[in-house]
This record gives C-alpha cells, structure tokens and sequence, in this order.
C-alpha cells in the first residue's frame, strides 16, 4: 500500500507500502504555487478518475479567461448546462469555485507543464486525504470507452518499495464482465469476488470489494482498476478516521 497520489502524463500507477492518511481540514490545496496561465480562447476539459475516491462522473467543461479577469468562466456542456466563475486569489493564485452541478465549494488550481499551463485543473474538499484532489479536469473531450476487462488465472502482485516489506501475490479469474474472484497467494484474506463496473468513457472502471483482513471486518474496499488491457488497480480502504492506499500491478 502507498500514498495516492496525481501523476500526469502517465497512467502507470507506481508502487508504494501502506500509508496512512490524514482528512484536510478545512479544504487546502497543496502548498506549491499554482500555475499562473491564460485561457482567451476557450479550451474543453473533462472529468478524469486518477483516484479510488474520484467520483466517477463523465462530465465535459468549457473554460476560458472571465471578462472581468477575476479568473476562469467555467460552462458545462452536458447535463444542466450551468455556468459559473473560478475566482483567482490575487495573492496565491489559488481558485475558488461553487460547481452548480454538485453544489458543493472547492478550492483549486491549473496545473500543467511550462510550455502548456493550464493543461489541467485539480479542486479539493474537506473530505479528501491531504493533497488528493477530490475531481481531476484534464484537457480535451471524454475518450472513449475501454474493453471490459477478462481474467483467466491472471497473476498479479503488490511490490512494496522497501527491503522490510513483504511482496504479496493475487490470482484473479473472470466470473464474468462485471465480477471477478481474488485468490490471496499470501493468504492474507479469504477468496473474495470484486464487482467491476464498465464505465461509458476512459479506462478508469470502479472495482469495489470486501476482504476479511481488513478492519472492520466488512468493510468494502473502493478502488479503481486503470488501462486498456486492465493492467493496473489501486485501492482506497476506509478504516475509521484513516484512508489506506493498496497499488497492484499485473504479473509478478
């Protein structure tokens, strides 16, 4: 298990050990400066899943400077068609941002490299681990859907990054598109069956299930399992006050 984090550019999920992480409170972006960039042409974004605990919504955004320059105006462009302001602070360069469609507040950035700032937008809330943004906007119109995933005596591992701690082995097997079992090679936990769901865009497809280590004993793991050919799955695991974070990879 390790701490989740935001990796651009790449969807190969690096491996880590077991991270306990703290809530944010109150919501707080993390401390680098956000990027300082110009949208005056409008440009289109989308919802991305980077995390376990990203809603899986598949919504598409228009963004481009407010007139006012007080920061981004933002229009929906599927469901209700809202819009709204991204006000910037003048001093931190920070943004925030009411999003009618989930009526919620969240604070944020534009995150990109030099040469294409405002590549991507990340918001956070309260109820996401210290420096995970809660929704993920990267650029462009939603990619299409990926192929649903099928296992047969696949053999998939944990790689932990230090010498003290242990690799773990996992056999998965397809019971059919939307279910699949897990065998613990370690014996860590019980045979178990995760539900899959085939998402309408990307390869980001929600994989929830219960495993009988975990504390409480039926508590139900959330994770996302990421690529074309299913190749990659982390794990959010909710323990009281704690998130947990578990990467596997394919193969050995």
């Amino acid at each position: 298990m390790g701490k989740i984090g935001s990796t651009r550019g790449c969807k190969m999920l690096s491996l880590a050990i077991i991270t306990t992480l703290t809530f944010a409170q109150p919501p707080k972006p993390p401390a680098v400066p956000p990027v300082r960039c110009a949208l005056k042409v409008k440009k289109m974004f989308h919802d991305e899943h980077n995390q376990p605990s990203s809603p899986i919504t598949f919504g598409v955004y228009e963004i481009k400077d407010a007139k006012d320059g007080s920061g981004y105006s933002i229009t929906s462009l599927n469901g209700s068609g809202w819009t709204t302001t991204a006000t910037r602070d003048a001093k931190t360069g920070f943004l925030t941002v009411t999003l009618p469609g989930v009526k919620k507040t969240y604070s944020g950035r534009a995150d990109g490299a030099p040469k294409e700032p405002c590549e991507f937008f990340n918001w956070y809330d309260s109820k996401t681990p210290q420096g995970m943004p809660a929704l993920e906007w990267g650029p462009g119109p939603l990619p299409p859907p990926a192929a649903p995933c099928a296992f047969k005596n696949e053999v998939w591992h944990s790689e932990p990054m230090s010498p003290e701690q242990e690799a773990e082995g996992f056999v998965f097997n397809s019971l059919n598109t939307t279910h699949f079992t897990i065998h613990s090679m370690n014996n860590t936990f019980d045979d178990t069956v995760a539900i899959i769901v085939n998402v309408q865009s990307g390869d980001d497809r929600p994989v929830s299930a219960v495993f009988s280590n975990e504390n409480p004993r039926k508590a139900v793991s959330q994770g996302i399992m990421r690529g074309t050919v299913c190749e990659n799955l982390a794990w959010s695991i909710i323990s009281g006050n704690a998130t947990n974070m578990d990467y596997w990879n394919k193969g050995m």
